[in-house]
């Protein structure tokens, strides 16, 4: 037999603020996570992408375009010699690439003498990645087979560049993985200890704020951190306000 609808048990007050206060922990926790993350990547990859012009411009400055035989006869210099001189990092990718079509490319890699030294892509899958990246000035992002993701760009008409995205992809993940932990912490307090939601307000700020600073973020990228977690202290605020008067 059911109830009628007016003799309906209500929810106390206390329990009105409490699923309230641990909605806006979990949206606040939402937002501000997804905000700083996608700030984050913009930073880390705006930052990846200014090495990668200085990577172009001493490719470039190594072996000039027409630069041709040296004086004095033997070979021409190997355009993607570049790799593994002027202090580039591991992992440094170029590629020659005419008509469509790689003719080499190399990535720069480690010796068992623990010296670096390029290795050449040669498998057809590695070789079609880079001939698809569009010919352009901006850098994009491309997946070679086997080694990993990169951010490329062109440095001339047929000297394609590229460098790992493996640091930053990590840095991403530690900061999603944080967040997590930190939002799931802040849940399970105040789900399990009711009282413990004033605690869980002074210690989130602190909690998120420390784990997106390990996470890379500096500066400007903690303003959607700071503006979350105030935007929740103010929302609770008002509703333990709102409890209080009632």
């Amino acid at each position: 037999m059911h109830r009628p609808a007016g003799r309906r048990r209500r929810w106390s007050l206390r329990t009105r603020l409490l699923v309230s206060s641990i909605s806006l922990i979990a949206l606040v926790c939402a937002v501000v996570g997804v905000v700083t993350a996608v700030a984050l990547q913009q930073e880390l990859y705006g930052q990846l992408d200014r090495q990668l012009v200085g990577v172009a411009d001493r490719a470039q400055h190594l072996h000039p375009p027409g630069g041709g035989v040296p004086d004095g006869g033997g070979s021409p210099p190997d355009p993607l010699d570049f790799v593994i001189a002027g202090g580039q990092g591991i992992g440094t990718l170029g590629a020659v690439v005419v008509d469509g079509q790689v003719v080499e490319a190399k990535v720069s890699t480690l010796s068992a003498q623990h010296q670096p030294t390029g290795v050449k892509l040669t498998g057809d899958a590695q070789k079609a990645a880079l001939a698809a990246v569009p010919h352009d000035t901006a850098a994009h992002t491309v997946d070679i087979p086997g080694r990993g993701s990169y951010r490329v760009r062109w440095a001339g008409a047929t000297l394609l560049v590229g460098q790992p995205t493996a640091d930053q992809q990590q840095a991403m993940d530690r900061l999603i993985v944080a967040e997590i932990c930190v939002s799931l912490g802040a849940l399970g307090c105040a789900l399990v200890a009711p009282w413990s939601i004033l605690v869980v307000l002074l210690g989130f700020p602190a909690g998120l704020l420390t784990v997106t600073v390990l996470a890379g973020a500096r500066g400007r990228l903690l303003v959607p951190v700071l503006a979350g977690t105030g935007l929740l202290e103010l929302a609770f605020g008002v509703l333990l306000g709102l409890g209080l008067a009632l």
